[in-house]
Order: structure tokens, then sequence, then C-alpha cells
């Protein structure tokens, strides 16, 4: 009604089978949209950005004293 749009994007990168998807969303103004549908970031309100990552490169690595102690420690 205030004469905003909401955008929303999601790139996904996949680097040595692991996926990390990056996810923008916001609100812009009619005004701000570029001739080729480009929006400059400071353009956008309410900007939320949000990553996720799958595979090894999400989780941290243990090392071979953690592992031990964790055999015996919960």
């Amino acid at each position: 009604p205030e004469g905003l749009l909401q955008v929303r994007g999601t790139k996904t990168i996949d680097v040595d089978k692991n996926k990390t998807v990056l996810t923008l969303s916001g609100y812009v103004r009619p005004i701000d949209v570029g001739a080729r549908d480009v929006i400059r970031s400071e353009s956008v309100a309410d900007a939320q950005i949000s990553y996720s990552a799958k595979g090894s490169l999400g989780k941290p690595k243990n090392g071979i004293i953690s592992k031990i102690l964790g055999l015996f420690w919960p």
C-alpha cells in the first residue's frame, strides 16, 4: 500500500560437495529499481541476510584430543 516492493534473492554455492545458501530479503521503493532491474544495497530497507551451510564446511572440525575426550565425556 505504501508503494514498496518486497525483494528476495538466494544464491547457492557448491564447493567440494558442500552447499552454502545465502539469502537476502528486504523492501525497496520502485523509484530505486534501475533500468536493468538492479538495486543498490543501501536502498534495501529492513534488509535481512541469512547464511546456511550443509556438509563439512558447516560443522567445526575436531582435533584428536577432542575426539578422545568425546568418547569419555559427553
